[in-house]
């Protein structure tokens, strides 16, 4: 009985720890809304109807050491985000991962992508979508593995996180907790995770703290911590702390801080 047991429990904590950068960390996050206010930052780059807006993010470890950096552009077509590239730098600038991503609609929660780790021969994405299907996938060291699966409208994978976040973002802080499924291509799945206020951050009172966590609650006592910090005024993007997304090639999964800066 008690073997049984310590053989589950393994299993289960296996499985928690795999949640942790399954959104693909910091490009789910990292991208700006297609519907900015007044006081957000415009895009650097405008011509007719296309803006490109570009940034980057330093991900370090606890003990602050540097493990890699971030450089993101975005193209938007009238003020709609339609294509997004990620790539992942090692400290001393060669490309170990790189993600990108097609939005169909503009408020699609749902997007097609691609993400490369160069590093542990790892590869997964979505092909979006044919009238309700889709094909998630996922590939290492040369080992692929497909599937289609029938998704419904609280479906929500890769990036398409980071629209929901910012879209419900003023919910959030008035502590509305909002859930969704979210698409795992390693799993072949989707599963029920929700998002909920952090509270205010104390340095900065327009910085908003948004905690992602899978909606079981004993996965949740195994799970690392995620949390997002957002600029309520702007709603971009101000730092993450968590699990990294780049497994490294030992299997590790690193905790990181990633603090983002716009041009």
């Amino acid at each position: 009985m008690m073997l049984r047991f310590i053989r589950k429990t393994k299993k289960i904590l296996r499985f928690a720890r795999t949640l942790a950068p399954i959104f693909l960390v910091s490009q789910a996050f990292a991208f700006a809304m297609p519907e900015r206010t007044a006081t957000a930052a415009e895009p650097e780059t405008q011509q007719a109807g296309k803006t490109l807006e570009r940034y980057t993010g330093i991900a370090r470890d606890r003990q602050g050491k540097l493990l890699y950096r971030e450089k993101h552009e975005v193209e938007y077509l009238d003020q709609q985000v339609k294509k997004a590239v990620s790539e992942y730098l090692s400290p001393d600038g060669n490309l170990v991962a790189r993600l990108k991503s097609e939005f169909p609609s503009p408020t699609s929660f749902l997007p097609k992508y691609q993400f490369e780790n160069l590093q542990a021969q790892i590869q997964e994405g979505v092909d979006c979508c044919s009238g309700s299907s889709l094909e998630v996938y996922h590939s290492r060291k040369g080992k692929t593995e497909r599937t289609r699966l029938d998704f419904a409208p609280n479906w929500v994978s890769g990036q398409g996180f980071h629209y929901l976040a910012r879209e419900r973002l003023g919910e959030v802080a008035r502590g509305e907790g909002q859930e969704f499924k979210f698409l795992i291509p390693s799993k072949m799945s989707a599963y029920n995770f929700r998002i909920r206020s952090g509270g205010k951050d104390p340095t900065n009172l327009n910085y908003q703290k948004v905690l992602l966590e899978i909606d079981q609650w004993f996965f949740r006592l195994f799970a690392p911590k995620i949390i997002a910090t957002y600029d309520t005024k702007t709603k971009r993007l101000m730092k993450y702390q968590g699990p990294s997304n780049l497994e490294a090639t030992n299997g590790d999964v690193p905790e990181v801080t990633i603090d983002y800066t716009y041009e």
